[in-house]
C-alpha cells in the first residue's frame, strides 16, 4: 500500500511554489535585505500561517533560489533580443556579454541578494549544478555559440555545457568584483572569455 505523501515529499519542484510566495519573498529581501528577512516576514506577507510556507520550501535558502532563479530568467529574457542580433561570432559574444554583466550590476534587486544573502549559496546556485540557471544561459547563447559553432570557431575539446558552466563563472565574477582601472568589462570578454572558449591546443593541427 502507497506511503501518504509526508510534508517534506510536498516540497518538490520550485516552480510548485506559489507566486504570490516568491512575490513577497521579493518584496521582503528587498525591504530588510535577505539576512534580516525571516518566514514569518513572507508568510504575514501572503496571509498565510508560516507552517504552510514549509509546505513548499523547506527554508529561507530555498526561497532565495527560487528568487534568484527567477529574477535571473527575467533579465535574461530582456537580453534575448540583443544575442540575436550582430554579424559575427565574436561581435555578438562581446555584446551580449558585456551587456549581461552590466545589466545584473545595475539590478538592485539582484546585487540585494549578492550582498545581503549567503555567499556559498548564491555562488552555488549561480555557478553551481543549478539546472535552471544552467538552461536560462544556454538558452541566451545558444544562437551566438550555435554561430560560432557552425563557423568553426569554438573549442573542441569541451562540451557545450562546459563552455556553459565556464561563462557563468566568468559572468559572476565580473558581475561581483571590481573591475580593473586600466580595463573594461569588454577588454576582459574580448581579451581573455573569447579567447578561452575558442582557441585549445587539442585544437592545433600537427
Amino acid at each position: 500500500m502507497p506511503r501518504e505523501a509526508s510534508a517534506a515529499d510536498r516540497r518538490r519542484d520550485r516552480r510548485d511554489i506559489p507566486g504570490e510566495i516568491i512575490a513577497a519573498a521579493r518584496k521582503n529581501f528587498l525591504h530588510y535585505g535577505v539576512n534580516r528577512t525571516t518566514m514569518a516576514d513572507v508568510a504575514r506577507a501572503v496571509g498565510m500561517p508560516r507552517q504552510t510556507i514549509y509546505d513548499y520550501v523547506s527554508s529561507r535558502d530555498d526561497l532565495v533560489d527560487a528568487v534568484l532563479v527567477q529574477r535571473i530568467k527575467e533579465i535574461a529574457e530582456e537580453l534575448k533580443p540583443l544575442a540575436r542580433k550582430g554579424t559575427s561570432f565574436t561581435d555578438k559574444l562581446i555584446e551580449t556579454s558585456v551587456a549581461a554583466i552590466e545589466r545584473a550590476r545595475d539590478d538592485h534587486e539582484l546585487m540585494n541578494i549578492f550582498t545581503t544573502g549567503p555567499n556559498d549559496r548564491v555562488q552555488q546556485v549561480v555557478t553551481g549544478p543549478n539546472p535552471e540557471i544552467h538552461s536560462t544561459v544556454a538558452d541566451l547563447l545558444r544562437p551566438i555559440l550555435d554561430r560560432g559553432e557552425k563557423a568553426g570557431m569554438l573549442r573542441t575539446d569541451k562540451t557545450r555545457d562546459e563552455l556553459i558552466d565556464w561563462i557563468r563563472l566568468v559572468y559572476l565574477s565580473l558581475i561581483t568584483q571590481p573591475t580593473p582601472p586600466t580595463q573594461s568589462e569588454r577588454d576582459i570578454v574580448a581579451d581573455y572569455l573569447l579567447p578561452s572558449i575558442m582557441f585549445s591546443q587539442n585544437d592545433k593541427q600537427p
